[in-house]
């Protein structure tokens, strides 16, 4: 499932796909953090929950 993280350096919208995890595949696997596509910035994947992408 793709979510999506705003970028801490210049506000723009990334999508990440998470890997579903655990037991009965409800848990969700992502980075502790992502490289902005517009900036190039690193950024840190805050504490779900988190906003699924459309």
């Amino acid at each position: 499932m793709d979510f999506l993280f705003t970028c801490g350096w210049c506000g723009e919208e990334n999508e990440l796909y998470g890997e579903r995890t655990g037991f009965w595949n409800n848990r969700f696997w992502l980075p502790d953090t992502f490289d902005c596509w517009s900036c190039g910035g690193n950024s840190t994947v805050p504490a779900p929950p988190w906003t699924p992408a459309d």
